[in-house]
């Protein structure tokens, strides 16, 4: 038995223990003027509370440089396609035909008008607009031409079919070039619009997918094989003048500027290529990463790109032999074209309709178009109202971002933030009390020994 010493001391320890296990542990403040420094983790966030003074630190090696401004989900079936001109957007939807959106404000893209031209198994795929009418690329229907002068009721001018899957379009005056899958680039003179007639092909055999157009040439991709140039000086008589391979990848789009075309090649990124001399073109450079690159618009040293899987991506081509992701903005659904006009992005996001994403300078994950007409707040300072909250997370919460008295309550950490800790701190004390007793113990024994 234990000696009358080592009976309080056994008192004494158990005790400890049933006070350090039902006593209440330290708590986190919700008070921003804490007099204790007091941190609180919430994803990427890192608040750091101090006396009279809230500091929010957030990376930024994180953040995009474009924001979502807003969705227009509105589509019948899927949004393929998409072309802006001034304050109206025109959609290529697979089951609603011609849409066109009033995007005056972009925050609320308004449906104005709509052609029914569905086709049998795809529908509209691509579309081109050229002043007041639209070209569209209908795969098994053939192509249509719809008078848009009337935005809120486009009327039918025309239709011209004479192979299957017509996917494509690029307008120049009075001609229209479709590709088709099987009859290779179409040349239709569609100065009477009301009957388009075919006045020139070019086919070399090979899967003839996308078309671009600059000065006296024509670029076309071929899913088998690569880039081709097509010199039309002679509308009737189209001649290929240059060529360049993709080795690996699907060359599904293409986008000329200047001396350069840009060549989405899914699985395998994009290529840029040289084509200031059209007989012998020259690969600068390929962006690649996870994904499946099918579309691209260029802005002077800027590049979109539309993933199939994973929404925009943006780069920097300034310097063209080694171009750099800048920024992206993932979107749910298949994003399939992209267009860009005066710091706005339009992505064809599928079922999804379109996304309207715009440049985001503070990376306050608030586009600059919202600070600047919705807001009223800084689009190059983070937090306009300096509480140490970002613009963006501000609008979120539903809190005032250009009032400092008016900021998000931060939580308090949840039970389960704690109790690793504090049961933590149970075993350690009970191992020490065990410990103890064991030693208590075995002394008892050493002593009756002796």
């Amino acid at each position: 038995m234990f000696s009358k010493g080592d009976k309080y001391k056994r008192k004494f320890l158990v005790f400890l223990f049933f006070f350090i296990l039902l006593a209440p542990l330290p708590s986190f403040s919700n008070s921003a003027f804490s007099s204790k420094q007091e941190k609180y983790y919430d994803s990427e966030l890192l608040y750091a509370f101090e006396t009279q003074n809230l500091n929010l630190v957030k990376s930024l090696a994180t953040t995009n440089n474009y924001s979502l401004i807003s969705q227009w989900n509105g589509s019948l079936g899927s949004t393929f396609d998409v072309f802006v001109v001034d304050e109206f957007a025109y959609l290529a939807d697979k089951d609603g035909g011609l849409v066109i959106l009033d995007i005056t404000n972009l925050t609320q893209p308004r449906e104005i008008g709509r052609k029914a031209i569905a086709g049998d198994i795809v529908g509209a795929v691509n579309l081109f607009i050229e002043n007041d009418y639209a070209y569209i690329a209908n795969d098994v229907d053939g192509a249509r031409i719809i008078d848009i002068s009337n935005k809120s009721e486009p009327k039918l001018i025309s239709e011209y079919h004479d192979e299957l899957y017509y996917w494509d379009v690029y307008v120049s005056g009075n001609y229209a070039f479709y590709t088709t899958i099987g009859d290779g680039l179409e040349i239709i003179n569609v100065s009477n619009k009301a009957i388009p007639n075919e006045i020139a092909q070019y086919n070399m055999g090979g899967f003839i997918w996308s078309v671009w157009g600059s000065e006296n040439y024509i670029y076309i991709t071929d899913l088998n094989t690569g880039l081709e140039i097509i010199n039309v000086t002679e509308i009737t008589t189209p001649t290929k003048v240059g060529f360049h391979d993709v080795y690996t990848g699907q060359p599904f789009s293409v986008f000329v500027e200047e001396d350069v075309a840009f060549i989405a090649v899914g699985n395998e990124g994009l290529e840029l290529v040289n084509i200031s001399e059209k007989s012998s073109l020259v690969k600068l450079s390929q962006f690649k990463e996870s994904g499946s690159i099918v579309d691209v618009h260029s802005n002077n040293d800027t590049v979109f790109l539309a993933d199939k899987f994973n929404g925009l991506k943006i780069l920097d081509i300034s310097n063209k032999s080694n171009p750099v992701k800048v920024g992206s903005y993932s979107l749910s659904g298949d994003s399939w074209n992209v267009f860009y006009q005066e710091e706005v992005v339009y992505l064809a996001n599928g079922q999804n309709g379109l996304a309207i994403i715009g440049i985001d300078r503070d990376n306050d994950d608030l586009a600059d178009y919202l600070e600047l007409e919705i807001y009223d707040t800084d689009p190059l300072n983070p937090d306009s109202d300096g509480d140490g909250f970002h613009d963006g997370y501000e609008i979120e919460m539903g809190t005032n971002p250009n009032d400092p008295n008016d900021y998000p309550i931060i939580p308090s950490p949840s039970p389960t933030e704690t109790s690793g800790f504090k049961y933590g701190l149970i075993f350690v004390i009970s191992f020490i009390f065990i410990k103890i007793f064991f030693v208590i113990k075995i002394n008892k024994r050493k002593n009756k020994l002796k």
